[in-house]
């Protein structure tokens, strides 16, 4: 009985697979209703963001202006001079050092503006962005706007909402697609949260984040609008009935 050998060539080539290939066979993708109740956790836990961004814009406020160590602040209520008296001009100092070192340390991608920085982790990063972002991203504002940098929230709330929908979506390691959905819907409900307007926030994710509008992206971004508006008002206004307890206590001047 005759032996045919059998040839190496025979055998299962296996090929070198890269880290983007094995991180996209873990990949799942999920229906569009449990999509939306995604959306809606990340648009519930965006509003409450918002809502530790203002608490903490306004704690760095009363460090460097009163000297104070409180979260409540009201722009609209006269304060009146600063206890630092001229003093109080090296606030934005103080406070751009401290954001300097957080950044640079800590988050590096969470320097500049937000927007761009968010669109570039949709159309380069597949919508990945680092849940240390959002941290870093909401103390480095609260500090420069709070110690009286020229700077405002809507960069920052972006990039915060953005983070935190990123993050979530790569701890249950969703596909490529949803993850930038979530992203959006992220963006769009800070920008819902922080200027109460949902309809701008769906419009601005629609319009500058996603690479495609359909049912699948557009109930989600609409979803989490909602709710992190609805979640950002109801604090508001129990931060607004606390300044009126204030104020009529005399702990605040009118």
């Amino acid at each position: 009985m005759s032996v045919v050998p059998v040839s190496s060539s025979s055998e299962p080539s296996i090929e070198p697979v890269d880290s983007g290939t094995r991180a996209r066979d873990y990949e799942r993708r999920v229906n569009l209703l449990v999509l939306c109740g995604l959306a809606l956790i990340v648009g519930v836990v965006t509003g409450c963001g918002a809502v530790a961004l203002r608490a903490l814009i306004g704690f760095f406020h009363n460090v460097f202006y009163s000297g104070t160590f409180s979260i409540w602040y009201d722009a609209n209520l006269s304060e009146g001079p600063s206890r630092f008296g001229d003093w109080v001009f090296l606030s934005p100092v103080l406070g751009g050092l401290v954001v300097v070192f957080l950044v640079q340390r800590f988050a590096p991608e969470a320097k500049g503006h937000g927007v761009p920085e968010v669109m570039d982790a949709v159309f380069y990063k597949r919508g990945n962005i680092r849940g240390q972002v959002a941290i870093i991203k909401s103390l480095a504002s609260a500090l420069s706007i709070g110690s009286g940098a020229a700077v405002g929230r809507e960069g920052p709330i972006i990039q915060i909402g953005a983070a935190l929908g990123s993050a979530f979506s790569q701890a249950i390691k969703l596909s490529t697609g949803q993850k930038i959905t979530l992203l959006a819907a992220g963006a769009g409900a800070g920008i819902a949260a922080t200027f109460n307007t949902p309809l701008g926030g769906v419009l601005f994710a629609l319009e500058i984040l996603l690479p495609e509008v359909s049912n699948r992206t557009f109930l989600p971004v609409v979803i989490a609008t909602g709710a992190s508006s609805r979640r950002h008002r109801n604090g508001r206004c129990n931060d607004h009935r606390q300044n009126i307890d204030r104020t009529r206590s005399g702990l605040c001047r009118p």
